[in-house]
């Protein structure tokens, strides 16, 4: 008896000493993302609560910036480590200036926009002398509206065009009168449909060929944390399966509408629609087709000569090209 009491006391204490052992600490990342409660950030916010990042020891600071341009200079400077569905011709564009970043995945295949309207604009072809909402001069919404523009034989110089950032920056110059017309993101195009202004066209019925988003890093960042990185995109698509999932959706939408303080219906309403789009890419590797198709918007932009060879654009220990 004495001896069982013993090894009794023994184990207590070793159990003891375990329990008051602190946890290891999680690798801390920080993370950048455009605008604040978006719903194309929907996977961090599953992987976040869902516990995703935490049991690969990953704890994301994230950072809400006004725009792709902010988001760029931030990781040039290394005071982000990551960016997350950045429209896709920016970080193209800024590696083929020297800056030292990396694309690490495609994060949105397909575009989430509409071009949506006052009630006396009909057609594309009526935006002739009208005011059009779009996030930058060569940002990922005007490589959508020259694409999707382009059989009306409109042209530059036949409407103006204004800039404004994100999404809730257009939708109120679009609900100011400061645009006839704006490129807005789900659930901004249902909020605009519910006072009156219509839906021209849908961008991903026009262009399927040219993601929206990726995840971008600071290249010294990234070499010196190979393994993290792994373990943060492990976590981030986890969250886009989860998604996925149709047993999910109902606690998808709590978690959204906690993160993004959307309403329940129009939270339901850009599920709905992200599952119908296929919005949320499910693919580890890099499209080189698609890379392409970005680099094809920015010779039209006249901001790059030739094609940069995609292997310049990424880590390939880290990220690995569908050819």
């Amino acid at each position: 008896m004495i001896k069982l009491h013993r090894h009794f006391a023994f184990a207590c204490a070793v159990v003891g000493a375990v329990a008051a052992a602190p946890a290891t600490a999680a690798d801390k990342i920080v993370v950048g993302q455009i605008g604040a409660g978006s719903s194309v950030h929907w996977p961090t916010y599953i992987a976040t609560e869902k516990g995703f990042f935490a049991k690969r020891g990953v704890e994301p600071d994230f950072i809400v910036t006004p725009s792709n341009s902010a988001i760029q200079q931030q990781i040039a400077a290394g005071a982000l480590d990551i960016g997350i569905s950045i429209g896709s011709p920016d970080p193209i564009r800024a590696a083929n200036q020297g800056s030292p970043v990396v694309l690490l995945r495609v994060d949105s295949i397909a575009s989430p926009y509409a071009i949506v309207s006052k009630a006396d604009v009909k057609s594309l072809a009526d935006l002739k002398g009208r005011t059009v909402s779009l996030d930058g001069a060569k940002g990922i919404t005007r490589a959508y509206f020259d694409r999707v523009m382009a059989p009306t034989g409109l042209k530059e110089g036949d409407f103006d065009l204004i800039f404004q950032g994100a999404t809730p920056a257009r939708l109120a110059a679009l609900k100011s009168g400061a645009a006839d017309a704006a490129m807005l993101s789900a659930p901004f195009n249902f909020y605009a449909e519910e006072m009156g202004f219509k839906q021209l066209v849908l961008v991903n019925d026009v262009v399927k060929d040219v993601p929206f988003g990726v995840s971008i890093a600071n290249k010294p960042w990234v070499m010196a944390h190979l393994d993290l990185a792994r373990r943060f995109l492990a976590a981030y698509h986890e969250g886009v399966e989860w998604f996925y999932q149709p047993g999910n959706r109902d606690e998808a939408i709590r978690i959204a509408q906690r993160n993004t303080k959307m309403k329940e219906t129009d939270v339901g309403k850009t599920y709905d629609f992200f599952v119908r789009l296929q919005f949320f890419n499910r693919s580890e590797a890099v499209s080189r087709k698609q890379i392409e198709n970005i680099m094809d918007a920015l010779i039209a932009f006249h901001d790059i000569d030739k094609r940069i060879p995609i292997e310049r654009l990424i880590v390939p220990e880290l990220t690995k090209v569908a050819d």
